[in-house]
């Protein structure tokens, strides 16, 4: 699990 993908993650769900 890498942290790099959660960050992602999280930023595509505030764009949203």
């Amino acid at each position: 699990m890498n942290t790099e993908s959660v960050s992602s993650s999280q930023k595509k769900s505030v764009g949203k």
